[in-house]
Order: structure tokens, then C-alpha cells, then sequence
């Protein structure tokens, strides 16, 4: 899918997600567009890459997918096969992102961020990936694809 039909089909779902959170929706579009390729790989609904760990969620139910990825360890990428959470829709998906970040104790810099920026650097930060550019990553397809403009559709 081309960043233009992602973004025509997605886009509304996450400015809505991130109502009434200190979330942006650049952010949250943009890890999700990272994480899938733009749509291209979705595997379990998943749109965000979460591992199936953790307590289950109003969104994540315990359902999980195993699915090939690449994580960074000791200096170089490395292929290996993971338990991914897998979701009855892609708005749960969202929506236990969501979830995800606003509860996790770890993730507080990240509601404390002031700019999509420094978001994603305190994502990056709390280990949210393994990959030690996943922070420019983000900012590079924010700005890359305008998507700082669903900021400003966000309700507060």
C-alpha cells in the first residue's frame, strides 16, 4: 500500500485514538507505518509490532501470532522468530497501543514529551524497539509524509 491509500484509510482512526491523550497522532502513524511497511505486512492486526507479553488488555485478549523479525543485539541486526500479539481488529490494535504507552510506568517520558520529536526519542529511550535508529526512523516519515498535520486535527 502506498503511503497515500495508508494514511487515506488509517489516518482517522489514530487522531481519534489519541484524543484525550498526550499521544500525538504523527507518532503514533508514523511507528505503525514503520512497523508494517506501510500496510504491507500486517501480521495478527497487529500494526505495532507488540510482543505477546504482558497481562492482557481490553484490546489484547491473549491471542498471539508467531512471526519472523529483526532485532538489534550486540551491534548487528539478527533475524529470529517472535510471539506477536494478535487482535480481533486493527482498532484494538490501536487502541492497546494506546493502552500500552498511557500504563506502562516506563513509557512516562513519552506523555511528557513536548514535540513529536522528542516522542519519539523517548520511545526510542524506553526501549520500546531494539533498533538504535528507530527515533530518526519516526522523524524521518513524520516529516517526510506531513504528518504532523494530523497533530492539529486532534480533539484535546
Amino acid at each position: 500500500m502506498k503511503p497515500s491509500e495508508y494514511l487515506k484509510k488509517y489516518a482517522g482512526y489514530f487522531v481519534v485514538a489519541c484524543e484525550d491523550t498526550k499521544l500525538f497522532p504523527s507518532v503514533k502513524i508514523a511507528q505503525a507505518a514503520l512497523e508494517t511497511g506501510w500496510g504491507n505486512h500486517i501480521v495478527g492486526n497487529n500494526l505495532y509490532g507488540i510482543k505477546a507479553t504482558g497481562q492482557q488488555t481490553p484490546y489484547w485478549h491473549g491471542d498471539f501470532v508467531t512471526a519472523g523479525t529483526t532485532e538489534y543485539a550486540n551491534g548487528s541486526y539478527n533475524p529470529q522468530s517472535s510471539n506477536f500479539r494478535a487482535y480481533d481488529s486493527i482498532t484494538d490494535s490501536i487502541r492497546d497501543h494506546s493502552h500500552l504507552i498511557n500504563t506502562l510506568s516506563r513509557y512516562k517520558p513519552v506523555l511528557e514529551a513536548a514535540t513529536p520529536e522528542e516522542q519519539a526519542r523517548a520511545l526510542q529511550n524506553a526501549g520500546y524497539a531494539t533498533d538504535p535508529n528507530y527515533a530518526s526512523k519516526l522523524i524521518s516519515i513524520i516529516n517526510s509524509n506531513n504528518l504532523k498535520q494530523y497533530d492539529q486535527k486532534k480533539k484535546q
